[in-house]
């Protein structure tokens, strides 16, 4: 009973130091990495991209790109939506 528990305490010793020692990344790491992902965003975000899709279940005259969350996403990744309504008939199509 008691190698049992020293072989399961060791075991878990291993893992929880092998578990530290391949996530933790260094300081030089950590900072290309940031500059990297800074870079990315301003290029990703220059060009201006529209994006259409099309559902059955839009209502004429409503502004779906009126509210808070399509304002959100058409500032910080520079798109625009377009929604294509679907009439039934044209669903099964």
């Amino acid at each position: 009973m008691r190698t049992k528990r020293f072989l399961f305490t060791l075991l878990a010793i291993v893992i929880m130091i092998s578990l530290i020692a391949c996530t933790s990344k260094t300081g030089s790491d950590k900072s290309k990495e940031a500059s990297e992902t800074s870079s990315q965003e301003v290029s990703g975000s220059e060009k201006h991209m529209t994006i259409s899709y099309a559902t059955t279940q839009v209502v004429e005259g409503v502004d779906y790109n009126g509210d808070e969350l399509s304002k959100y996403f058409m500032d910080k990744f520079n798109i625009d939506w377009e929604i294509i309504p679907l009439s039934g008939t044209q669903a099964r199509e």
